[in-house]
């Protein structure tokens, strides 16, 4: 009998549905209803994606079944079975991994209930917007969570079968546990955190797009925005690198200081950012045991002043 062979078809399908966030979805405000994520529109709501991904998902869920099938008919199980959800199991892990890690996951959630556009005026329009603005972080949110359920789901069902046909798991759990620790490798994170003063917190958003842009071209920084805003809004954040000499992080973080944040002593400001900041080459943090950052050449303090002052005093008056 011939072995059987697995159709990637199925799951291919399914997988552009379920496995990569849009990194770009449409947010539009005028309408609402044509903001998308994945090409699905707000105006089908999450109820829509949910439908699409479940489609997928029966259709793939039933045929691998039938392989499954096919393979103990064949006897085939150590041959072909074993790899290819061996090779699923991992897949899926790893997808759940980078979703349940993901800043702009955060980002989206964040914005979906604190998304603020200056409104001095109190201006009905602008607040309009706000909330519509508020309504499409909350869809490309909800959705990603879906996606996230099925992913779940997957790894619930490939474990299944893992167990009913009796393939060797110590050695995926293994693997699992290794992966892991390799996972944490990659994206360290540390007990240490900055914590925003209240009188600014509502701008913070704000606040932190205008330091990552006026940061990112002056050359101080290379992170997505994501990335950055975590560094500063995460209970457990991970660390981005500096491309500049540490006196320039040092005095960064002392002028942000009762400025954006709240002045800590134990630990203090600049121990946070020595535990949050690479030395210019990813892995490599600073390894100064004191805080400096004065001296003759001062060209360096008035950029970060100007970058500091533009970045706040948008938003709050500094």
């Amino acid at each position: 009998m011939n072995k059987p062979v697995y159709d990637l078809r199925q799951e291919e399908i399914l997988n552009e549905v379920i496995c990569a966030l849009d990194e770009n979805p449409k947010l539009c405000t005028n309408p609402i209803e044509e903001s998308t994520y994945l090409g699905f529109s707000l105006y089908s709501g999450e109820e829509g994606f949910q439908q699409n991904i479940e489609k997928h998902y029966n259709d793939f869920i039933q045929y691998l079944n039938s392989f499954v099938a096919e393979c103990n008919k064949a006897d085939a199980t150590q041959e072909v079975l074993i790899p290819v959800l061996a090779r699923l199991f991992t897949l899926y892990r790893h997808t759940k991994n980078r979703f349940a890690h993901s800043p702009l996951r955060m980002e989206w959630k964040n914005y979906s209930k604190y998304y603020e556009i200056p409104n001095l005026k109190n201006d009905y329009r602008i607040e309009k917007q706000q909330k519509y603005t508020r309504w499409a972080y909350k869809f490309f949110y909800k959705s990603s969570s879906i996606q996230l359920y099925f992913i779940n789901q997957l790894l619930k069902d490939v474990t299944v079968l893992i167990k009913a046909n009796d393939i060797g798991k110590a050695n995926l759990i293994e693997n699992e546990k290794s992966d892991k620790e390799n996972i944490i490798k990659e994206i360290p994170t540390t007990k240490y955190h900055f914590k925003i003063l209240p009188s600014v917190s509502k701008q913070s958003y704000n606040i932190l797009s205008n330091l990552h842009k006026n940061l990112k071209e002056n050359g101080y920084i290379v992170c997505t925005l994501p990335e950055f805003r975590q560094v500063f809004m995460s209970k457990t954040p991970r660390p981005i690198i500096w491309l500049k000499p540490y006196n320039h992080l040092s005095y960064f973080i002392k002028n942000l200081t009762d400025k954006f944040l709240k002045n800590s002593a134990k630990p203090s400001n600049n121990q946070v950012a020595l535990a949050l900041f690479y030395d210019r080459k990813f892995g490599i943090f600073f390894k100064n045991k004191s805080i400096y950052h004065d001296g003759h050449y001062k060209k360096y303090h008035e950029i970060l002043d100007g970058i500091i002052k533009d970045s706040i005093s948008t938003y709050i008056n500094i």
